[in-house]
């Protein structure tokens, strides 16, 4: 900001970066809880390839504001939606340690990146920097939505094998079968949103095949 005459105003852009990143907090657990942790995920790495497009739509201090919010709300989104992920593919023995290395990583790159940040916007631009964001984001958003249509495959054969029950702790259970009037993929759509929906509120819930 400060190397396109941005001098008023830029600590504030930064400061509202800094809450962007920290903000998001207070309500992307429940997100995950209610939408599911890929998703968030994928909605930040939508936001960081968005902060990058408006960041190249010009240099006003409303294009660096939008683009330094994005970019921490993206952050937020991604980086606490991929560490969930990667703590529930993990034992409970297992998880401290795979998040402090998962964490050691992440930052350690930061740190290195942080060396270089200046010589690579000084030798390739502002605008060339901001090219890179959406392919970057892409690589990994791309996979990501083929994982979930994946497990959207697999539930589908779930149901398709039979009768599924969903038992609840206060000993209700839901039945769903692949046979429903309303089709097979609103079946799984809904029923994901449903049992999202009572892990937001708290509920605690299991999938498993019916029993006789």
């Amino acid at each position: 900001m400060v190397g396109h005459g941005h001098s008023v105003g830029s600590a504030l852009g930064i400061q509202w970066h800094v809450l962007s990143i920290f903000g998001p907090r207070f309500v992307t657990g429940r997100l995950m809880a209610r939408f599911g942790k890929e998703h968030v995920a994928a909605v930040g790495l939508l936001l960081i390839g968005g902060s990058a497009l408006v960041a190249l739509s010009g240099l006003d201090i409303v294009h660096f504001w939008g683009a330094l919010i994005l970019l921490g709300i993206g952050w937020n989104f991604g980086f606490v939606g991929a560490k969930a992920m990667v703590a529930d593919r993990h034992s409970p023995s297992e998880r401290s340690k795979v998040q402090g290395a998962n964490d050691f990583m992440v930052f350690g790159i930061v740190a290195c990146a942080s060396f270089f940040a200046g010589s690579l916007l000084h030798s390739s631009g502002w605008g060339a920097i901001n090219r890179l964001v959406p392919p970057a984001a892409a690589l990994i958003l791309v996979p990501l939505i083929w994982r979930e249509a994946h497990a959207a495959t697999v539930d589908l054969g779930a149901l398709r094998a039979g009768p599924t029950r969903i038992d609840l702790v206060d000993g209700r259970t839901s039945m769903m079968d692949a046979n429903s009037s309303i089709g097979q993929p609103v079946i799984v759509s809904v029923s994901r949103a449903w049992v999202g929906c009572h892990a937001a509120f708290g509920t605690e819930f299991e999938q498993s095949p019916a029993r006789d």
